[in-house]
């Protein structure tokens, strides 16, 4: 399945920069581990800490985290998505926003205003074959 990240970033100037990602696989994985489509640094994310999967055309994000997700100011184990959401992985904000052609599903993803350094994106991952 084709899944499209747009990283947000802000610049030095106050502007911003966007990047997008686009990811072939069957979810999008979530978590501190380097094998994560998303790979997170903020230490308050599980290694594998939760899996956003489109299937019947409907969006879920599934967490087996004590603590969940953070799906528009709710915590979440297991929520449907749609164009709009906001979740929450300790200082990670991703949307949910609408996909271009040639995507089934996109999101966003930037860092809160209040996001310390140890909290940055170390990188994109590449998606593993299962």
């Amino acid at each position: 399945m084709s899944y499209l990240i747009r990283f947000i970033s802000k610049t030095a100037a106050g502007g911003v920069e966007y990047h997008d990602r686009p990811v072939d696989a069957p979810a999008i994985t979530i978590g501190r581990s380097t094998d994560q489509v998303l790979h997170l640094k903020d230490r308050r994310a599980r290694l594998q800490h939760a899996v956003i999967e489109l299937k019947g055309g409907v969006a879920r994000i599934t967490t087996t985290a004590m603590a969940g997700v953070t799906v528009n100011g709710k915590s979440e184990r297991n929520a449907k998505l749609k164009v709009g959401d906001v979740i929450e992985v300790g200082a990670n904000v991703i949307r949910v926003i609408d996909a271009p052609d040639g995507y089934a599903f996109a999101i966003s993803f930037e860092l809160r205003e209040d996001a310390k350094v140890e909290h940055r994106v170390s990188r994109w991952s590449a998606p593993t074959s299962s």
